[in-house]
């Protein structure tokens, strides 16, 4: 029961983090000026609000799109925005990859506790 209760918690800061990230970046990209957005920034919104969408029915496979997609970001930040501006790279990683990262973690973690003893088959001897 108790396993449960958290679970459910987990479930709802996922789903809230997440939401609130996804319209956040839709809020952005529509109220930031006269330019309309380049495909990329396109690519990264829908990236985060179909995640989100997805992890709200398939937690598993929503988690998953949500830590790729923030490892993709987070490859891009490093390797291509980084070498444009170093001084920026902790700021833009930690606007960029970390609203995908946690709520996809957290969704992760969600579907794992929630799945049924004999699904996930664990070795318990230790190797």
């Amino acid at each position: 029961m108790v396993n449960e209760r958290k679970t459910m918690w987990i479930r709802w800061f996922a789903r809230g983090t997440g939401s609130f990230f996804a319209i956040s970046y839709v809020y952005l990209g529509i109220t930031t000026g006269p330019t309309s957005p380049s495909l990329s920034e396109i690519a990264v919104v829908l990236s985060l609000v179909l995640g989100v969408l997805i992890a709200w029915w398939r937690e598993g496979l929503g988690g998953l799109i949500l830590v790729l997609a923030a490892a993709v970001l987070f490859l891009i930040m490093n390797f291509v925005v980084a070498v444009e501006n170093p001084d920026q790279r902790s700021t833009l990683l930690q606007v960029f990859v970390v609203p995908y990262l946690v709520p996809g973690v957290l969704f992760l973690i969600c579907w794992l506790r929630s799945r049924k003893p004999g699904i996930i088959s664990m070795n318990h001897s230790g190797i």
